[in-house]
């Protein structure tokens, strides 16, 4: 049995580039990265706090309409994390991952000279939100069902070739969408694809 944890691969050698953003196409064909921002994303969005969903160290996420009605969630980093080269490793990873109703899809990608978006499905609050606010209410049931949901999105991940590994699976990761409380995985800035080289690593090296 081996006591450890897939970590990323090794950096690749300098000579062999990635695939630069704007050449990367989505799975149903269109074109990862985004002409045009959401409507009204810069002048009315940014500018609502009933829009924003929530905040972390290097980004905000709101919720935004597209012009054919569509609810999104739009991520928005901070130069600093738009500059880290693993912010463009996560979107690699996210555009090679097919549909799965337990992973929250993403739409695109918007970047220019100050800004960086990263445009998703809309989800809903978090499985640490539920767990801490409805405590009593969310039954062994319900918490079975999520349980379930999360384990298929994990197997569909490890199931692709290359197999794609979260690395920060965590109840603030999930998102729970709808009445039925379907679970959806987000969050993939630690991701990477399980390639030829990849070390494993003890427990505690990663984090």
């Amino acid at each position: 049995m081996v006591d450890s944890w897939i970590k990323a691969a090794k950096a690749a050698d300098a000579a062999s580039a990635e695939e630069p953003l704007e050449h990367i196409t989505m799975l149903d064909g269109s074109k990862l990265l985004w002409p045009y921002p959401p409507p009204n994303f810069f002048t009315e969005v940014v500018n609502d706090p009933k829009a924003v969903l929530g905040r972390g160290a290097f980004s905000v996420v709101y919720r935004s309409v597209l012009a054919n009605g569509k609810t999104v969630a739009v991520k928005r980093l901070t130069k600093a994390a738009a500059a880290d080269p693993g912010f463009a490793e996560e979107i690699r990873v996210l555009a090679r991952v097919p549909p799965h109703p337990n992973i929250v899809g993403l739409l695109g990608v918007y970047l220019n000279d100050a800004e960086c978006l990263i445009i998703s499905e809309f989800g809903g609050p978090t499985l640490s939100s539920v767990l801490a606010s409805e405590q009593d209410k969310f039954d062994w049931k319900s918490r079975l069902s999520v349980l379930m949901g999360i384990a298929d999105g994990v197997r569909h991940l490890h199931g692709l070739d290359p197999c794609i590994l979260h690395l920060d699976l965590k109840a603030s990761n999930i998102l729970l969408v709808g009445p039925e409380r379907i679970p959806k995985l987000c969050d993939f800035g630690l991701a990477v694809e399980l390639k030829e080289g990849f070390e494993f690593l003890l427990p505690g090296e990663h984090g």
